[in-house]
């Protein structure tokens, strides 16, 4: 019966998608299509985390490195095809943790991510983008890293609705959040060990 659930609710997430590719659609403001597209892509990231239960055993806690590659992949993977010049490298340790915490890690990096892809390397500029998830005995660390034009460029103030949405959600799961601007934008994240 729980598996049951957990396809009857991806299905609902399945249909939000599809209503919102249709008012993409139908909008011509590329501001608006900027909106819907990241609204998108954060019912994309909890949908995502049903897909990972299904394969569970429990449904307290999931494979979050699985689920933050998945992530990682659907947002950075089209970037690489449009840009071979921007490369990228990920390390995912094999970490346990629970589902509801999980949700909001996969919303903070859904955020990170999306940030890199906007705003990281305009005008065809070439770099690396770094994700990490390292299991550590004092916690967990998770980084995304680019070596872009960083936060302090014109076009970037730090103050967007994603970046306050990683501060927010941070906070809410006890979580210590960093930003270095030395070279590009790095964000790391430090989760305490759980169970």
């Amino acid at each position: 019966m729980l598996k049951e659930l957990q396809h009857r609710i991806r299905n609902s997430f399945a249909t939000i998608v599809s209503l919102i590719d249709l008012e993409m659609d139908a909008v011509e403001h590329p501001t608006a299509v900027q909106v819907l597209a990241d609204l998108r892509s954060r019912v994309m990231t909890i949908s995502d985390l049903y897909r990972h239960l299904e394969f569970d055993e429990t449904i307290a806690s999931l494979q979050l490195d699985t689920y933050l590659a998945t992530i990682s992949a659907e947002i950075l993977d089209p970037m690489r095809m449009r840009r071979p010049g921007v490369r990228v490298e990920t390390r995912f340790d094999a970490v346990e943790y629970p589902t509801n915490l999980s949700v909001s890690i996969g919303i903070i990096m859904n955020e990170a991510l999306t940030n890199v892809t906007k705003y990281a390397f305009p005008m065809g500029r070439a770099g690396t983008v770094r994700v990490g998830l390292e299991r550590r005995p004092d916690g967990i660390l998770l980084e995304v890293a680019d070596d872009g034009v960083g936060r302090s460029a014109p076009a970037l103030h730090g103050t967007g609705m994603g970046t306050q949405l990683i501060g927010m959600l941070s906070e809410q799961i006890g979580a210590t959040l960093e930003w270095d601007d030395a070279v590009g934008t790095t964000m790391r994240l430090r989760l305490p060990l759980r169970g």
